[in-house]
């Protein structure tokens, strides 16, 4: 608005579209969080190549964990691609069962738990190269999380909290499997 009250054209770059065309600015929180989320969904792309390397070198009983491990980030780019699309509006094409997938999850984090695995103290986001980029994705997840609070998307903010403590379990099973230990604060 100009001091006369006017109208200001906003500049077409400035805006982008949400599913049902309506264009609202690049700052409005829905095209952050789906911003933020998209950002995830790349780093846990690149924790599936580093799982995909560690395979050609690992005995196949471990190849198959890494495998396995790849397949459950793969739904969980999908997932996240979902909560982005719900979050702009398009929830007809982002169905998915919330509860099914969290509890997944979490049977994973379960399941690496009865090997040992298990928060232990505050460790250090070190150790080798794939557990440092699941550490990177585990604290974007936590900004995208923030970011799906403020649209009050209660499903969404479940998995994301679920999905960020699993991210940590994944970064110490890795660790643990290519024999790195923590370092506890």
């Amino acid at each position: 608005m100009t001091d006369s009250g006017e109208q200001m054209d906003v500049p077409r770059c400035y805006t982008t579209a949400l599913a049902d065309g309506t264009r609202v600015s690049k700052t409005d929180a829905r095209i952050v969080a789906c911003g933020e989320l998209d950002e995830l969904g790349a780093h846990v792309g690149a924790v599936c190549a580093a799982l995909h390397k560690l395979m050609e070198t690992a005995v196949p009983k471990q190849a198959e964990v890494l495998q396995q491990m790849r397949m459950r980030l793969y739904d969980v780019q999908r997932n996240l691609f979902a909560i982005g699309a719900r979050v702009v509006g398009a929830q007809a094409r982002a169905a998915f069962d919330w509860t099914k997938a969290t509890a997944v999850l979490t049977a994973d984090i379960a399941q690496w738990r009865q090997c040992g695995i298990r928060f232990g103290g505050f460790v250090l986001p070190t150790g080798s190269q794939t557990a440092c980029s699941v550490h990177i994705c585990r604290t974007v997840c936590r900004r995208a999380e923030r970011s799906v609070v403020v649209l009050q998307d209660r499903d969404s903010v479940e998995y994301l909290n679920v999905l960020s403590k699993y991210l940590f379990h994944l970064a110490l099973f890795i660790n643990h499997v290519e024999g790195v230990d923590e370092i506890i604060l």
